[in-house]
């Protein structure tokens, strides 16, 4: 089963990943329509909703377990 620290570094995953996604379809949203401002505050938004995500994968990954060196298994 998993440890709380590993459900709660997927779930941080999971509301990155989600973040990410709407960020980019504001993007996207302001885009279409040329509207310059927006597009410039969307994509810092976009840039920092990655940066979470980026951050919450290494969260992730640093909590796998590994074997032990220099140890009998």
């Amino acid at each position: 089963m998993f440890g709380f620290r590993t459900l709660r570094a997927r779930y941080r995953l999971a509301v990155a990943e989600a973040d990410f996604l709407r960020c980019k379809d504001e993007w996207n949203e302001a885009y279409h329509r040329q509207d310059t401002r927006r597009m410039g505050i969307a994509g810092a938004n976009l840039r920092a909703a990655r940066n979470a995500q980026m951050r919450a994968e290494m969260d992730v990954v640093s909590l796998r377990r590994r074997p032990k060196v220099g140890v009998a298994q």
